[in-house]
């Protein structure tokens, strides 16, 4: 239902369709207007300026719903800090142009805005911490971040290793640079998408790594392999890489007005992620890509195969990692299932078998109708006067008792249970009525004896009733063993069943 309603918002929320809009329409004008520079450049930094505002205008409406986190707050206050920056770039470029001092480089006060803003863009996600769990989970965070940097390592070499990227980055500095920026890339994926602690859900977190890719490839890849474009397709470019870094708060608003939980800090970790996986695939599309381009073995296709074979082990050990962790959990779940059969069959208190068990036991022994059964029914003699006078923890103590000396005397095969308050019972199969005489008169001696609880000395007896005979009508043998064990009661004389000292 939350997720519905997330679409819906975003579907319908005014700042986004406003930026979708705004975009086709500015990168429409930029490609096939005629406007000619720096008129097109000063234009284009004041369009820059209404999505800078929606970035920072959420970014400050998420910052004051996570107050009560905060870590979170910081890292949201930080971006608030960037989008000010960003605007403030934007507004002077614009009103540079307004007062007829417009120019297609910028400004060193432009440029020292941009910085700030950059720079607390990279603080808030350097500073905000990962919790990278214990154990398996550390592991499994680990491996898939050194998954992605693998990967991000490869895409760095194959831009690098072309003979083209030397002209096209000016040189070695301008490749360090490349580096630096497509690692970035790799390392906010890593803290926004796999970190299980991280201040941004996935749908804002995709877009603003969307922002962070088409940057770098519009700096980097197209350079490289696209040559010399027309400045109004960088220019909108640029622009869209604007549009998504603002549509990442605007989204992250729009769920936490749509989440009842939202002030909660998200410390869930994902129990999969696909990050890895697309890596994985992008890494062979990169081998394959350096063998058409090169078209023989080149030091770009030696380094994708060893990049290939890397990312390709750490992807089997995390998934035999994975396997293990899976079988760990599976047996964890067996033996609770277990536990819970065993609490849903047995008595909470003497752990015999409960009325449910004994009556499906009983029930089954219909499938052996020519074996002979024996239904023993046992009732405590002066348990109640017990209970009355030295309390219900005595009674209970009493009742562990009298349950463990009947679990001595009964075979492996039978049945011993406990049917309610002091009515105990015990299901013989295959039996004969000298097997079942044997019992009862074990029984008899052993519930005889004296029960000690601390100081006490408590004797207590009981009446025992037992009917053998065939297993065809269970109910008809339980009543039978019941009216035996009455009878027997009202047999034996009256006498003194609680003594102590």
């Amino acid at each position: 239902m939350q997720r519905s309603a997330y679409f819906r918002a975003a579907c319908t929320d005014r700042g986004l369709l406003t930026l979708a809009g705004g975009f086709l329409l500015a990168s429409v004008w930029l490609i096939l207007g005629n406007t000619p520079e720096p008129h097109r450049t000063t234009v284009y930094w004041a369009i820059q300026f209404p999505g800078d505002l929606v970035f920072f205008v959420s970014a400050l409406a998420v910052s004051r719903i996570l107050r009560p986190d905060r870590r979170a707050y910081r890292f949201w206050r930080l971006l608030t800090l960037a989008g000010a920056a960003f605007m403030t770039a934007d507004a002077l470029r614009t009103f540079e142009g307004i007062v007829g001092l417009e120019t297609t480089e910028p400004g060193a006060v432009q440029l020292a805005c941009l910085a700030v803003g950059q720079a607390a863009f990279l603080v808030a996600l350097v500073g905000y911490p990962m919790l990278l769990g214990t154990g398996a989970a550390r592991q499994r965070f680990l491996l898939d971040a050194a998954i992605v940097l693998a990967g991000v390592g490869a895409l760095v070499w194959f831009l690098l290793s072309d003979p083209r990227s030397a002209s096209a980055s000016g040189g070695l500095i301008g490749g360090l640079v490349i580096g630096v920026e497509v690692l970035l890339v790799g390392f906010f994926a890593v803290k926004l998408v796999l970190s299980g602690h991280s201040p941004v859900a996935l749908p804002a977190a995709s877009t603003m790594i969307a922002a962070a890719i088409v940057l770098v490839g519009q700096t980097t890849v197209l350079p490289i392999y696209a040559g010399p474009l027309e400045p109004g397709v960088l220019l909108a470019i640029q622009l869209l890489s604007t549009v998504l870094i603002a549509a990442g708060p605007r989204l992250e608003l729009l769920r936490l007005r749509t989440d009842p939980e939202h002030t909660r800090p998200r410390t869930r970790r994902r129990t999969y992620s696909l990050l890895p996986y697309l890596v994985v695939g992008v890494v062979q599309l990169l081998l394959f890509g350096a063998f058409a381009i090169d078209q023989e073995l080149t030091m770009r296709c030696w380094g994708m195969l060893i990049a290939m074979c890397l990312v390709t082990g750490l992807v089997v050990v995390r998934q035999l990692l994975a396997f293990g962790e899976n079988a760990r959990l599976i047996g964890q779940l067996d033996h609770a299932n277990q536990q819970l059969r065993y609490q849903a069959d047995h008595d909470v208190l003497t752990q015999l078998a409960n009325r449910r068990l004994f009556t499906e036991r009983l029930d089954a022994t219909t499938d052996h109708d020519s074996d002979s059964v024996a239904l023993l029914a046992i009732d405590l003699d002066g348990f109640k006067p017990i209970n009355d006078r030295y309390g219900h923890h005595i009674g209970d103590a009493v009742l562990v008792a009298v349950a463990e000396r009947i679990r001595r005397c009964v075979r492996p095969t039978d049945t011993a249970a406990r049917l309610g308050g002091d009515e105990f019972a015990v299901l013989m199969p295959r039996t004969t009525h000298e097997d079942a005489g044997q019992l009862v008169a074990r029984l008899e001696r052993v519930l005889c004896e004296p029960i000690g609880i601390g100081d006490l000395r408590l004797n207590i007896g009981a009446s025992i009733g037992v009917t053998v005979g065939s297993a065809d009508d269970p109910e008809a043998l339980l009543r039978a063993a019941d009216a035996a064990m009455y009878a027997e009661k009202h047999r034996r004389r009256p006498r003194d069943l609680m003594q102590h000292r």
